[in-house]
């Protein structure tokens, strides 16, 4: 049997991914598919967007329990890490056009016509002859 790839309005998290991170995922996936920006080569995109989210929310619980100074008197060694992977969800939210900013900078969602096979997305080859 062969095996297709998903299309971008059935993208299912991976299944490696904790409840939570799955959670994060469905999210990001429904936001971009209501908006028509959701890519199945976006996938890897997500998938390390909302992996840094649940870290980023997992090393600040840690922080909370422990506070921001050791008892040696230093800073909490997940600082860093935390401002990292702050950095990594800054980016990839404006990569996936998740930001306010990003979103601003996005192009019009636009009805895909359908091509002469009945797939939807404009014909790539269309206008390539035409002078």
């Amino acid at each position: 049997m062969k095996k297709t790839k998903p299309r971008a309005a059935e993208l299912r998290p991976p299944s490696h991914l904790s409840s939570d991170t799955a959670k994060i995922w469905r999210g990001v996936v429904t936001h971009l598919r209501s908006n028509g920006h959701l890519l199945t080569v976006d996938v890897g995109v997500i998938e390390t967007y909302c992996m840094a989210v649940t870290r980023q929310r997992q090393l600040t619980r840690e922080i909370d329990k422990a506070g921001l100074i050791g008892k040696d008197g230093k800073p909490h060694p997940f600082l860093r890490t935390i401002e990292a992977t702050a950095g990594t969800i800054r980016n990839l939210s404006h990569v996936l056009g998740l930001s306010p900013l990003a979103r601003k900078a996005l192009p019009a969602r636009v009805k895909q016509p359908r091509m002469n096979d009945g797939h939807k997305g404009a014909d790539p080859w269309q206008g390539v002859l035409e002078e």
